[in-house]
């Protein structure tokens, strides 16, 4: 026969049990209402003064090879944190990259290793620009010495003084007759609030050498001089970013390093949002634009969701449903911007006179677009493109250039010809086909179309 059942639990004996199961059970999982609520942290009261910034036990100036012209300098690897040697980068458009290490103890600083440059002193310096040479070379034997760089700053009609880099040859003439046949490339970018740094780059020294004026403009929408300034050029503002490259590039003209005809701008990206919005409003700025993936259909790609980078990008453009943000996204659109303008083949057509109010005026232009583009689709430039083309794109007016400034007399009156409009067609992705190569071949195709379209010979090449 079975063992009888054990006698039923008293009362005492099953709350004691139920006592020991809500305690086990508290341990293993506790109630969240009945946790005490998180304090809220403590912030300082509105009225209470800033806390001080930490002393600063002692200042150390150290003379740099730019000697006080634009430059970048990164810091490098540290990895040894009891190390007495501050190890850092420095770069500018007259000095290949360096590699410094600093000795804090003793304030000495010590080449490490800097970029070989094998491009020797131009053989067209003139005498001035060797006495200029030698006396550079006493100052900063790092530095090439035949290149001068400055920062300059460009007055806006609005009050914004904007920055502006310079790069160009020591003892360069700057008389009318000597900058008649002086080439000058203008490079901008202006968006995200990036900074475009004065940094070393081989083929813009190699332009300046050879008698071109570099310029970088430093406009509204970048980072180059804090938040405020990248506020300034997005979303309802954008423009901004287009009317300081018109600046920018009056300012050029008027100081005397170039003039309109002479003149190239180059942007990558979302940098051709400023260059092709400026072009637009003033054709003869410029003698001839590059843009590289540019980033020139930007209603169209705020009204697709679908991209990989639309929605993010709300906070620089705005948002297309919000009615005053997509008036602005229009207003800085270069493929809304050429649709608006008058122009067309019935409307004076190609051919007829400059004066006759139809097609799209621009200067010759450059396309560089690539087939695996994510970022920027390739269908933008194509679209774009072929809006001009509809259009009637045209080269060439009766009126004033750059803002009414200088005006090219033996083009002032010229026929209406047709303006290049070239879309070149890469293989590879946003930041090019890969391989150093195949980005020295970019650089001739861009530096040959803006050489041909400006007219001028530098360094005695033919550019044909």
């Amino acid at each position: 026969m079975p063992p009888p059942l054990p006698p039923l639990p008293t009362g005492q004996a099953v709350g004691r049990a139920s006592s020991l199961f809500g305690w086990l059970t508290s341990r293993l999982w506790p109630s969240r209402a009945a946790s005490p609520p998180t304090p809220p942290p403590v912030w300082p009261a509105p009225q209470s003064p800033p806390s001080p910034p930490p002393a600063v036990l002692s200042y150390h100036e150290v003379a740099l090879p730019s000697r006080g012209a634009p430059c970048r300098v990164v810091p490098a690897a540290n990895r040894d944190a009891a190390s007495r040697d501050l190890r850092f980068s420095h770069s500018s458009p007259t000095t290949p990259t360096c590699d410094f290490a600093y000795d804090v103890d003793g304030r000495t600083l010590t080449l490490l290793r800097q970029q070989p440059f094998p491009f020797a002193s131009p053989a067209t310096a003139t005498a001035a620009t060797a006495a200029a040479s030698s006396a550079a070379a006493a100052d900063a034997s790092l530095a090439l010495p035949w290149l001068h760089c400055e920062l300059r700053y460009a007055p806006a009609p609005d009050g914004a003084l904007v920055p502006v880099t310079l790069l160009h040859r020591r003892g360069l003439s700057l008389c009318p007759a000597a900058r008649e046949g002086r080439p000058a490339l203008l490079t901008v970018y202006g968006a995200y609030g990036a900074v475009v740094h004065a940094e070393w780059r081989a083929e813009l020294a190699v332009l300046a050498a050879e008698g071109a004026v570099v310029a970088i403009a430093h406009v509204r929408g970048g980072g180059e001089l804090g938040a405020a300034w990248h506020a300034a050029g997005r979303r309802e503002r954008k423009r901004n970013s287009a009317a300081d490259l018109l600046t920018v590039a009056r300012a050029l003209h008027r100081w005397g390093y170039a003039t309109p005809r002479r003149t190239a701008a180059q942007a990558d990206s979302a940098g051709a949002l400023a260059l092709a919005a400026a072009v637009h409003a003033e054709p003869r700025c410029v003698g001839a634009a590059v843009l590289r993936s540019p980033f020139v259909d930007l209603s169209g790609a705020s009204l697709d969701p679908s991209l990989p980078l639309t929605r993010e990008e709300y906070a620089e453009w705005g948002d297309p449903a919000d009615e005053a943000a997509w008036r602005a996204i229009r207003a800085a659109c270069p493929y809304a911007l050429a649709g608006d303008q008058e122009g067309g083949r019935g409307r004076g057509g190609r051919g007829g006179r400059a004066g006759g109010g139809g097609g799209v005026r621009h200067p010759p232009m450059l396309l560089s677009v690539a087939r695996h583009d994510a970022r920027v689709s390739f269908t933008q430039a194509l679209r774009y493109v072929a809006r001009l083309r509809d259009r009637g794109s045209a080269r060439g007016e009766e009126e004033s250039g750059c803002g009414g400034g200088d005006v090219d007399e033996e083009g002032a009156d010229e026929e209406r010809v047709e303006a290049p409009l070239l879309l070149h067609m890469r293989s590879g992705g946003h930041f090019g086909d890969g391989g150093r190569y195949r980005r020295l071949e970019a650089l001739s195709q861009e530096y040959a179309f803006v050489l041909r379209s400006l007219d001028v010979n530098i360094g005695g090449r033919d550019t044909d």
